[in-house]
């Protein structure tokens, strides 16, 4: 019983001795990192440097601070390079793309089809509208979210636009001379409408005399009208004549738009 109780106490003194010498380590630890975090004060090294309101002087003073200002100045001086050349390079950025741009503008070229196959008429209202194009011929064009549909060309953007259109109307009599009444002049106009608006909107138009033969056989009329309008996404742009019966060659006939 002696020598358990011997034992025990030797125990107790090991784990006393451990504890104590755990606490002087820690002690040891505290007082080096509370000597490391003290201020110290340097001795000021000088650091000579042009001076700021003379290079030709020198001025010589602690290197710390007089690093700092000397490197921000530096930096400030790059800084504002690169700003003065970052608009000059963004310029001929953009002018590398200028094709690819162009190239992505709304685009559409067509051309008639098939006679109009409308019922005669000799007046000049109401005018009739031309839906006979095809969009898929060799000399027809279609790009860029432009539309065809049911004679009307569908802009998908807004902005301004070159609209253009030719036609080519003739009138045969035979053997018969030119019937009485008829009009002097044919009317050519593009209209646009929006299922946004309730009403179509006449864009352009022009009135042009017929050409009539010497004998008076025959009449033609070729017309080119043309401008820049601005159309909003969605605009359906067609265009009207006051006569259909007269288109003889529908493939002479052009329409056609594109975005400035």
């Amino acid at each position: 019983m002696a020598v358990k109780l011997a034992e025990f106490a030797n125990i107790r003194v090991m784990a006393i001795l451990i504890f104590l010498t755990d606490v002087v380590v820690l002690a040891a630890v505290l007082g080096i990192l509370w000597n490391m975090a003290g201020v110290k004060e340097e001795t000021c090294a000088k650091l000579c440097l042009p001076c700021a309101d003379n290079e030709m002087k020198t001025c010589c003073e602690c290197h710390v601070p007089t690093l700092k200002r000397f490197l921000s100045e530096i930096f400030n001086d790059t800084l504002y390079a690169e700003k003065q050349r970052k608009p000059e390079s963004q310029v001929q950025d953009l002018s590398k793309y200028m094709d690819v741009s162009w190239n992505l503008k709304p685009t559409a070229h067509i051309t008639g089809s098939k006679i109009e196959t409308t019922d005669a008429s000799n007046n000049q209202e109401p005018l009739r509208p031309l839906r006979n194009w095809q969009k898929d011929g060799n000399n027809c064009l279609m790009q860029n979210g432009m539309e065809f549909r049911n004679g009307r060309l569908v802009v998908p953007v807004k902005g301004f636009y070159h609209l253009y259109g030719f036609l080519d109307l003739y009138q045969s009599y035979g053997n018969e001379a030119m019937a009485p009444g008829m009009p002097d002049s044919i009317t050519m106009r593009f209209y646009k409408s929006n299922i946004l608006k309730p009403d179509e909107e006449a864009l352009i138009e022009t009135f042009r005399p017929y050409e009539r033969s010497a004998n008076k056989r025959f009449m033609i009329y070729q017309s080119f009208l043309g401008a820049d309008v601005e159309l909003d996404a969605g605009d359906e742009v067609y265009l009207k004549v006051s006569n259909l019966t007269y288109i003889k060659n529908p493939s002479r006939n052009v329409f056609g738009l594109h975005m400035l």
